[in-house]
């Protein structure tokens, strides 16, 4: 068979493979999952999350940084299962959601974006690690501020997560439904 042919064999089955990749109901193991979901972390709420959920924090995490703090570079909120009292050494049990500021220059959106009342939005993906399934409280929360030279100081929030009480109810992924295709 020619190049040429080949070409055309190839172009032939294009529609075939594409409509049998529509199909498909979820992705293979190992590729990323995403959902497609926004939700508001808010204190007091539990909200039912899975992984590849977006989860959206609007908060102003404060610092005690000599000349002031213009933002933060990086937010990171450690979870822990309910009645988990210390690290799980099979990590199923705890995870990280970490939001990042990239700057305008980065080519991406940031993760990390300043709000007109003056608090800053946070955007975490929920991981695609092996979580179990259940009630996960906020165990640590860290944030690294940005100065007026745009440097990273070491320094405190006096404003943490951590004083109120944020839940997560983790769920399994689970494929969104598929419309059924009627042959005839």
């Amino acid at each position: 068979m020619t190049n040429t042919g080949r070409w055309l064999f190839a172009l032939t089955l294009l529609p075939l493979v594409a409509g049998g990749a529509a199909a498909q109901s979820a992705a293979p193991s190992g590729e990323p999952k995403v959902t497609g979901r926004s939700i508001t972390l808010l204190p007091g709420t539990c909200p039912q999350v899975m992984p590849g959920d977006e989860l959206v924090l609007e908060w102003n995490p404060a610092f005690d940084v000599p000349g002031g703090a213009t933002g933060v570079l990086t937010m990171l909120l450690s979870f822990r299962k309910a009645g988990q009292t210390g690290p799980d050494p099979q990590g199923h049990r705890e995870f990280l959601l970490r939001a990042t500021y990239f700057g305008k220059r980065a080519g991406r959106p940031s993760e990390i974006t300043q709000l007109p009342n003056g608090f800053l939005q946070f955007r975490f993906h929920v991981p695609h690690q092996d979580i179990e399934p259940g009630e996960y409280r906020v165990a640590t929360a860290r944030s690294i501020p940005r100065t007026l030279e745009d440097h990273a100081v070491n320094a405190p929030m006096t404003n943490s997560p951590m004083n109120s009480s944020f839940c997560l109810n983790v769920v399994p992924w689970s494929a969104p439904a598929t419309a059924t295709v009627n042959e005839k």
